[in-house]
């Protein structure tokens, strides 16, 4: 205990005090090479904050080794420093304070070290290994625990940080009318101040001033009276070595121990790594392990071999400063001319060198690292690909749909934007990247395997601008959706041969879905020859060149078209994969246009054509048409001039299927196709050329007659066809045959009640003229009967075999007359039949019209 030393004084050892004192008096400083002293201006450090130190003896933790009394010999626990100090050939970012006017680094011995003799004299003099690390402002043994107060306090900015500790007043050991004020500053760049305020000293001892980083390096500064020291002050400060630097170096620190050169492998932006900084000797031939201070270490940027070499450096005049990493490195020669430096550069280039200099001795050296090496992107973004709308480039519209239905989608070849940034670490966009990725063709998402579609479909120049590659002239050439990514194998060739890896160098993004993409437009194209069928055939004609049709008379095809649909780009190449899902075609999206040479009044008319649309593969849909379609002429109530129909169908194509989304449109054909013979019109059977396209307005006249009535009554009919100016016996028709049951027996007069008389028979027509054959009377009876054709309707009674029947229809509309309805073609033709005697020398008829 620190008391019973007060009461046990320690035996009085007079050879060690004598030695104690002849070392006082002849003290000189070590032969030390770390810090060299210089007195300086007193300027006491005060900011107004400083905090009371906290003895550890004090508390249940005491953390002294060696003899210690709390709070008199006594230590605190690590404080921090707020920056890093060195000292000596090591680091510290804290430091402990010791009563007795003592700093300690990694250092924990308490001992007091005084003797009871008068003048007071103190042992543990530098140096001593228990006191290795520490620093001796006044090592006097001294006792705050009676008297004055230890503070300590930081202040400033980097790089100019500082932690002072002061001793304010304290009195030593058993002196309580002594007051010690005194103070220590610890300065960021390495350098330590010591300051002196009123010294009374009235033990009479004279205390060691000094420093000590083992007992092989220190120093001490004479002191003959403490009171001299007042408003004094002593800056230590690692001396100018004189070193012979010849250059700094720099590498991977896995390179061998001892190396003078070595690679930089691949770095990626905004990733920390660190590199191994070297100082090497004059002759370039080793390390140089002395200790240098105010080391600055910067990135340049080595792309620009421009400029020459600076002689003795290693660098170019062309290679500018990207970045300064430190200005204060230092090389304690602990270090042995080799020390670790974090780096940190959220930039990027193709090639980088480490530049490291210093001021020694006056002179700047410089020195540039012998490999360059790429700091890269950490990565590229996922490809982006956006449009304005489905024909063009812009950024309106995302394309990532991988849907089959629905969503937005891009004409296939049309142009879109895609985009890939380059990122560091952080996810930031890395504006310096100016190199030009490549956009891959990772595969197809729809359909999910590719059945064409392979890297050439993808073309995108891309263009890079503030770490941004991008297209607005990207372009697909097939339909559905794919997968991209990014890729940069080229940026960081630099180090293809210092031992990085192709993972380490290379520059990828993750994939994206692209799509989808649909058909630009279609092409139409006849796969046959169609014909019409007249509705007076050769069946019933007899000649192809006597085919024809009545204006109003239905006709059909012969020969129904069959359309191939081609989907295409915009470069108009078919796009195969346009089948399956991604066929959207149906029956609604092909429109028809029917087109005639017809009088306006004679319009041509479709009824029942029906389509039927088959996917034939590789971008290809056949539409075949229904044949069950009618056409026909439309027949007016007034006579039309015949005419040789020329008839076409154009055929259009709109498909809607994609625009419930804005930006989407309407897809349409290239051009319509159009069917009409070459500009002669579908041909019909039998031949345009020949006539068979001829559709005249008829009509079918009855003629009255007069007959025996013991004799077959013969009633000629015709068909009719209307010239323009005149009517003319149709000779091309000998196809009606009207039933006999379409012959209405009515007005029976003068002698005939029904069915006095029957049709027998109603003749085909031949070239145009047919007969009615009515049978006698029975008995020869004498009478009249009229005659109705029903060419359109039924109505009344027909006789038949002497018995009245229901008349059936001869569906003729097309040749109704003027008979009851002029000036109308609507109704029905008629005529009438009369039975009288003739006698053998004359005959007579008449004809009623």
């Amino acid at each position: 205990m620190r008391a019973e030393r007060a009461r046990l004084p320690r035996p009085i050892d007079w050879l060690a005090c004598l030695l104690a004192l002849l070392a006082i008096a002849w003290v000189t400083p070590a032969d030390a090479g770390t810090y060299s002293s210089s007195w300086v201006p007193f300027n006491w450090v005060s900011s107004g904050k400083a905090v009371d130190v906290v003895w550890t003896g004090t508390s249940s933790t005491p953390q002294c080794t060696g003899p210690w009394a709390p709070a008199d010999d006594d230590i605190t626990a690590e404080i921090p420093l707020g920056f890093t100090f060195p000292y000596g050939n090591a680091n510290y970012t804290s430091v402990r304070i010791m009563t007795n006017g003592r700093l300690q680094f990694n250092n924990t011995w308490c001992d007091y070290g005084a003797w009871a003799t008068t003048p007071r004299t103190y042992p543990l003099g530098y140096p001593n290994k228990s006191v290795e690390r520490t620093m001796r402002v006044y090592g006097a043994d001294l006792d705050p625990s009676v008297g004055g107060r230890v503070t300590w306090e930081q202040g400033g900015s980097s790089p100019n940080r500082y932690f002072a500790v002061t001793w304010e007043r304290v009195p030593e050991y058993d002196y309580k009318d002594s007051a010690f004020t005194m103070q220590i500053v610890l300065y960021e760049n390495g350098s330590f101040l010591y300051q002196y305020g009123p010294m009374v000293n009235t033990s009479g001892g004279i205390a060691q001033v000094g420093w000590q980083v083992n007992t092989g390096d220190y120093d001490t500064i004479p002191v003959k009276d403490p009171a001299a020291l007042e408003k004094s002050a002593i800056l230590f400060s690692v001396p100018t070595p004189t070193v012979s630097l010849g250059r700094f170096n720099a590498f991977d620190t896995t390179t061998a121990s001892g190396a003078l050169s070595g690679f930089i492998r691949t770095k990626v932006a905004g990733q920390k790594f660190d590199l191994s900084i070297v100082a090497l000797n004059s002759t370039l031939t080793s390390y140089l392990a002395s200790s240098i201070a105010g080391i600055t270490v910067q990135l340049v940027d080595a792309t620009n071999d421009s400029g020459g070499f600076v002689s003795g450096t290693n660098c170019r005049t062309s290679w500018p400063v990207i970045a300064t990493i430190s200005t204060t490195f230092r090389l304690a020669a602990g270090d042995g001319g080799r020390k670790t430096l974090a780096f940190a550069y959220a930039g990027v280039t193709r090639e980088a060198r480490v530049r490291v200099s210093a001021t020694v001795g006056g002179t700047t050296l410089t020195g540039c690292s012998t490999d360059g090496f790429a700091i890269r992107p950490a990565a590229l973004s996922a490809p982006l690909a956006t449009d304005a709308d489905w024909l063009t480039a812009g950024t309106a519209r995302t394309l990532n749909n991988g849907a089959a239905s629905g969503g937005v989608v891009h004409r296939a070849g049309r142009p879109f934007r895609i985009s890939t940034s380059a990122l560091d670490a952080s996810g930031a966009v890395t504006g310096g990247y100016t190199n030009v990725p490549a956009l891959q063709f990772a595969g197809c998402v729809l359909p999910a395997a590719c059945t064409t579609a392979d890297v050439t479909s993808l073309s995108a120049a891309l263009v890079t601008s503030a770490g941004v590659a991008a297209s607005n002239a990207a372009s697909y050439a097939e339909v559905g959706a794919f997968s991209a990514r990014a890729e940069d194998l080229a940026f960081a060739a630099i180090d293809a041969t210092d031992g990085s890896t192709l993972a380490e160098r290379m520059i990828l993004s993750p994939s994206a879905t692209i799509g989808r993409f649909v058909p630009d437009a279609f092409v139409l194209a006849s796969t046959n020859t169609p014909e019409l069928a007249p509705g007076q055939g050769t069946a019933c004609t007899g000649s192809a060149s006597s085919n024809f049709t009545w204006v109003g008379q239905p006709f059909g095809w012969a020969t129904a078209p069959t359309v191939r649909i081609t989907a295409q780009n915009a470069a108009g190449a078919t796009v195969q994969q346009y089948t399956g899902t991604l066929n959207k075609l149906t029956a609604s999206a092909v429109l028809l246009n029917w087109s005639s040479n017809a009088p306006a009044a004679a319009a041509l008319g479709v009824t029942g054509q029906t389509l039927t649309l088959t996917a034939a593969g590789a971008g290809i849909v056949n539409a075949a048409f229904g044949t069950g379609a009618r056409f026909a002429f439309a027949r007016p109530t007034a006579p039309v001039a015949p005419f040789n129909a020329v008839t076409a169908l154009t055929v259009t194509l709109s498909d809607a299927s994609e625009t419930g989304v804005t930006g989407n449109g309407t897809l349409s054909a290239v051009a319509p196709l159009v069917l009409n013979g070459g500009g002669a019109g579908i041909a019909f059977t039998g031949g345009n050329a020949n006539g068979a396209n001829l559709v005249g307005y008829g009509r079918l006249q009855i003629t009255s007659a007069y007959g025996d009535s013991r004799r077959e009554l013969l009633v000629p009919y015709e068909t009719q066809m209307w010239s323009g100016s005149a009517w003319y016996r149709n000779h091309r028709d000998s196809c009606l045959a009207p039933a006999a049951t379409a012959v209405q027996m009515t007005n029976w007069a003068a002698g005939f009640t029904a069915c006095s008389v029957s049709v027998a028979s109603v003749g085909a027509v031949s070239r145009g003229r047919g007969l009615i054959r009515i049978s006698p009377p029975a008995g020869g009876g004498q009478g009249t009967v009229d005659l109705v054709l029903r060419a359109s309707g039924a109505g009344g009674t027909a006789c038949i075999g002497g018995a009245a029947v229901a008349t059936t229809n001869a569906d003729l509309p097309w040749l109704l007359g003027p008979w009851t309805s002029a000036p109308d073609y609507t109704s029905n033709p008629l005529a009438r039949a009369i039975f009288g005697r003739l006698r053998v020398s004359d005959v007579v008829r008449r004809e009623r019209f």
